[in-house]
């Protein structure tokens, strides 16, 4: 079997060049996270590609504009950076680009494997307590995901 790798669809984009598209399926704007998400994506760079489509130029323009299906909170992020001076318009931001279709399939992909993620992770003793605070916070961007029981880190005792 061979796996599909979509390594060739992923491009450098100018974040001027991008717009958060309607066909998100994540509909949070919450701002919650996004200015620590700014923080990590300034030292660490964008670690995840954005997946997204060309739409049709607006009039006048001859570039494509890119909209945004699937990584909207990083895109927010992006855009808090922007506003704040951090980076510039031109800054290039790795993005799957592909059809329409493909991109709303690649959202609800990534969305619904994330809360289910998420889920597992939390309740994990073995991971260390920054990465299980991490995991955590990005929870709480899911209302459906609950965590119970106890959260504890073994080699540290701390409770969470």
């Amino acid at each position: 079997m061979t796996v599909p790798s979509n390594f060739s669809a992923i491009r450098g984009v100018p974040f001027k060049l991008l717009f958060l598209a309607p066909e998100n399926v994540r509909k949070d704007e919450s701002e919650d996270g996004i200015p620590e998400l700014a923080d990590d994506i300034e030292s660490q760079g964008v670690l995840q590609n954005l997946a997204g489509y060309d739409a049709e130029p607006t009039r006048g323009k001859r570039q494509k504009p890119v909209g945004v299906v699937a990584g909207g909170r990083r895109y927010r992020a992006l855009r808090l950076l922007l506003k704040q001076g951090r980076i510039d318009e031109n800054y290039v931001v790795p993005c799957l680009v592909g059809s329409k279709d493909a991109a709303i399939a690649i959202s609800l992909a990534e969305n619904d494997n994330r809360k289910a993620l998420i889920g597992h992770l939390a309740n994990l003793s073995s991971i260390s307590t920054g990465l299980r605070s991490y995991f955590l916070r990005e929870s709480q961007y899911f209302n459906s995901v609950t965590c119970t029981g106890t959260l504890e880190n073994t080699a540290q005792g701390e409770m969470l």
